[in-house]
């Protein structure tokens, strides 16, 4: 297996690409493909207090699972939430 910070580098790309093309339920099936890739999804579940069946149907795009709860699975997979400014006139008006 590839070192920890390695798979978070591959993970945390892997959802920025598909969420800037294809939206959060895409993000969040890249999470839990990965999740299964590098056989962490067990040890994240652990982690956030879940099973890994629950953290399989969370993340599974069938419906939106609380923000609190993706956040805790990213911690969990060494993952953090961050925010940016849009560019200059990307704003919604």
């Amino acid at each position: 297996m590839a070192p920890v910070r390695d798979v978070a580098i591959h993970m945390a790309a892997r959802m920025n690409a598909a969420l800037a093309s294809e939206g959060s339920h895409a993000a969040l099936r890249c999470f839990l493909e990965d999740l299964e890739q590098f056989e962490l999804l067990e040890s994240v579940a652990k982690a956030a207090e879940l099973t890994p069946q629950r953290v399989v149907s969370l993340l599974s795009g069938k419906r939106s699972p609380p923000f609190a709860t993706v956040v805790t699975l990213w911690r969990a997979a060494g993952l953090r939430f961050t925010v940016e400014a849009m560019r200059s006139g990307s704003a919604a008006s």
